[in-house]
């Protein structure tokens, strides 16, 4: 069910007191780079899921949920490398075989998320480096203690599912594949 709402404004504006004006020059708001054809040679981040398969398998056929599928297939044909962030195992290459686990950082405390990240830094930076660009398909959560470092070690990283709704980042994961 859709539910929408419609406001007017009637009367004369409020006028906020001279002192505490906020200055009306305009604000660019930082878009993400979503240009797919700019990955090639590229690092592409894709956070684990949940959907697994119920036995050992190598990463890029473990985790079964459409958006992951989506995002590798993306990756793939965009002629960029990919790495799973795992948050039991940290860096997985796509060749890496795994056994189904339960475990994701969305539920973590920051003080874990920290220590998890501490831990795939010294194995992500130099891959991040080598390739000079990453793009970031991986959830908030999973990257939100990676990109910092990567761009203060150099590397250009682009986030192109940032600030979309896990609806809209699969129609654009949809309308790009």
């Amino acid at each position: 069910m859709n539910v929408w709402f419609h406001f007017d404004l009637t009367g004369d504006p409020i006028e906020a007191p001279a002192a505490r004006r906020i200055p009306t020059s305009p604000v660019k708001p930082s878009s993400p780079i979503r240009d797919v054809s700019d990955w090639s040679g590229a690092l592409a981040l894709i956070s684990c899921t949940k959907a697994k398969l119920s036995k050992s398998a190598p990463a890029r056929d473990l985790y079964s949920s459409p958006a992951f599928q989506m995002k590798r297939q993306l990756a793939e044909r965009a002629g960029a490398s990919w790495v799973v962030l795992s948050a039991k195992h940290g860096l997985l290459q796509p060749d890496d075989v795994v056994e189904p686990y339960d475990e994701t950082l969305t539920t973590m405390g920051v003080t874990a998320r920290k220590a998890w990240a501490r831990n795939v830094l010294p194995t992500l930076i130099p891959l991040a480096r080598e390739a000079g660009h990453v793009v970031c398909l991986a959830g908030q959560r999973y990257i939100e203690f990676l990109v910092q470092p990567m761009t203060e070690a150099g590397v250009s990283v682009s986030q192109p599912l940032k600030g979309l709704r896990q609806g809209e980042q699969l129609a654009w994961l949809t309308q790009h594949q």
